[in-house]
């Protein structure tokens, strides 16, 4: 992720939507956070804890499922339940490639690119969640919906805006934990419930948000670089099938690189040594949240701060795995 900053916004809450409208090529719903729009995409449906059920998948991070289990009791996407919903996970932005029957809410806060000159795609439902904060050095964690149509947007709004505003005391509270980095756990939590129960975002809150769409394309070109450094070093072979071009076009949050463990154990020793955060995590290479099959990658940074020496230090790393490569 990008570092985040303190910094103030000239910008709207409405500029700030019409130029994400641009990008996705649908109206827009800012909010305080990814999570905030998650529930609130929930509270347009109608979902209530104790009453309704989501279909989630089995590997997912724990702020999504927080707000899940605010409004429903999640059930395995493996199993063939009734459900009312079925939330739809771009797991590190490596993108489903099903489509699931029924209502659908498209988490897309590590897949905010579709090309590094577009957002647009083909939408799975009706309300998509996306994080700014994944892809841009923001100063607070606003988030936001891409919504079907005109109508939808302006009803989803009405809602957002319905609720109490923040005081401007509460929004410099909350903006100051957020920035501290040894802030404590039990004020983070705080303000994430605070901004969890008030969906709202101010203009002060902006802070190195894109001010427009050149801005977003300006950071997709420069990931999409990135990743092609990545992808020339290793080769496609790291890659399950389907994935090499999927790469390229989407500019995901992380980028995968699978192989035998100790190999990439090493890799990761070798990474840590020049200050990169690469992590083996478990990816579902099959990208079909219905069906998965989970393979442990290692997850390289791919974001568009990263220093030159270093982006050397991860393209001779990765060139040693393709060098010694015995992949699954």
């Amino acid at each position: 992720m990008p570092p985040r900053k303190k910094c103030a916004s000239a910008l709207t809450v409405g500029e700030v939507e019409a130029a994400l409208e641009e990008w996705f090529g649908l109206p827009v719903v800012l909010t305080s956070s990814g999570r905030g729009a998650l529930m609130l995409a929930f509270d347009h449906l109608g979902l209530q804890r104790y009453r309704n059920r989501i279909v989630i998948t089995p590997m997912i991070s724990a702020c999504v499922l927080d707000a899940v289990v605010r409004h429903a009791f999640p059930i395995d996407a493996e199993s063939n339940a009734e459900s009312d919903a079925t939330l739809v996970y771009h797991q590190y932005g490596f993108i489903q490639t099903v489509r699931p029957p029924g209502p659908v809410i498209e988490d897309i806060c590590h897949s905010f690119y579709a090309g590094p000159t577009s957002g647009r795609r083909a939408w799975l439902g009706e309300l998509a969640v996306f994080s700014l904060p994944k892809f841009f050095s923001t100063s607070s964690a606003v988030g936001g919906l891409v919504v079907h149509n005109r109508a939808l947007a302006d009803s989803v709004r009405e809602r957002r805006d319905a609720e109490p505003e923040r005081s401007v005391e509460q929004q410099d509270e909350e903006a100051s934990i957020h920035c501290a980095p040894d802030a404590p756990n039990l004020a983070m939590s705080q303000m994430y419930l605070s901004r969890l129960l008030n969906r709202q975002v101010a203009d002060r809150e902006l802070g190195g948000v894109p001010k427009d769409i050149s801005e977003i394309v300006i950071r997709g070109r420069q990931r999409g670089e990135i990743i092609a450094t990545y992808c020339d070093a290793v080769g496609a072979d790291s890659c399950p099938n389907g994935w090499h071009d999927m790469l390229r076009e989407r500019l995901p949050y992380f980028f995968p690189v699978s192989g035998e463990e100790t190999r990439l154990l090493h890799a990761r020793s070798r990474l840590r040594e020049f200050g990169v955060e690469a992590e083996i995590y478990s990816i579902d290479v099959s990208r079909n949240m219905s069906s998965p099959s989970f393979v442990k990658m290692l997850l390289l940074p791919c974001h568009d701060q990263i220093p030159d020496q270093v982006l050397l230090e991860i393209a001779s790393t990765l060139r040693w795995l393709k060098a010694n490569r015995d992949f699954n």
